[in-house]
């Protein structure tokens, strides 16, 4: 599990009548969390979330489940239902602080395996009285909450509604010998879209800059520090393809419910592995828009 990301937003209200300026706030913390789900069809606990009472008044909370805005590379969770919450209504005094135990239940289907999913908790908070003869004040936040579901290697998973599918979604490679750190990886990779799409493969660094709903976010790593990620694309890439004796960006063409592997080479430098644990995210994109790509993880022992 990795989470990121403390959210608080203020909002300063200009009291005419009064001349004073009065500062309400929302909190949650942490604004983001990723768990990779092994185990299907019984209720397993995710990491939970804190809601901090900024204010010098009793607020009252609401929360509730909604598909998540689509990160690249992952897609909206099926059904909200899956994720339960402790409790859906709290109320905090001033400056408390609550913990909100989550859970999730992924039925154990074939074609739940190899998934990236999101979804949001949404907290709306309101103040208990009327301030200074104003109307309640009244805010809103969201919590981006990602899951990764088990990897299956030699199996793709049986279609669903989502338009892409990838077998392993994870391939965790250790390194027996630290000066012999370089090989290639099958991935097999299926178009479960209604069209032909031609896909392209792009060894994605992250960059925790990229905006998601307003908020700072990437890829969140599955177990490493933000810093472990590879520093060089080229030590993980798909294999180019080939044109004459000149290498070509590597891409494929399927057809609905066509599926094909694909080689990912990996070439870490000799005698960096020691000790150490990287991770690398290959995305795999339809052309035109980064909306229906997936991504495979590779974590290097």
């Amino acid at each position: 599990m990795r989470n990121i990301r403390y959210i608080i937003i203020l909002v300063l209200l200009s009291i005419i009548f009064s001349s004073a300026l009065l500062a309400i706030g929302i909190a949650a913390d942490p604004g983001a969390t990723l768990s990779y789900v092994k185990v299907f069809g019984v209720e397993a606990p995710l990491p939970s979330f804190f809601i901090i009472n900024v204010n010098a008044e009793p607020m009252k909370y609401t929360l509730g489940i909604s598909p998540g805005s689509r990160l690249t590379g992952y897609m909206p969770l099926p059904e909200r239902d899956w994720v339960k919450l402790a409790f859906t209504e709290t109320t905090l005094a001033a400056y408390d602080t609550i913990e909100v135990p989550i859970f999730i239940s992924v039925p154990d289907m074939p074609e739940n395996y190899n998934r990236a999913w999101a979804f949001n908790i949404n907290i709306r908070q309101v103040g208990l009285d009327n301030m200074r003869g104003m109307s309640t004040v009244e805010l809103a936040l969201r919590l981006n909450w990602f899951v990764e579901t088990k990897s299956v290697s030699q199996k793709l998973p049986d279609k669903n509604d989502e338009p892409i599918s990838l077998s392993p979604a994870v391939w965790f490679i250790k390194f027996q010998d630290y000066e012999n750190t370089r090989g290639q990886a099958v991935v097999q990779i299926r178009n479960d879209d209604e069209v032909r799409h031609t896909y392209f493969f792009k060894t994605h660094l992250p960059f925790y800059g990229d905006e998601l709903m307003g908020q700072k976010l990437d890829v969140i790593p599955l177990v490493v520090e933000p810093d472990w990620w590879i520093p060089d694309e080229e030590w993980v890439m798909a294999k180019p393809d080939k044109f004459l004796f000149f290498n070509k960006a590597p891409k494929i063409s399927l057809d609905p419910g066509e599926s094909v592997e694909k080689l990912i080479k990996f070439d870490i430098p000799a005698g960096l592995m020691e000790g150490n644990t990287y991770e690398a995210l290959v995305f795999i994109k339809p052309e035109g828009s980064a909306k229906n790509c997936r991504f495979i993880r590779f974590i290097f022992r």
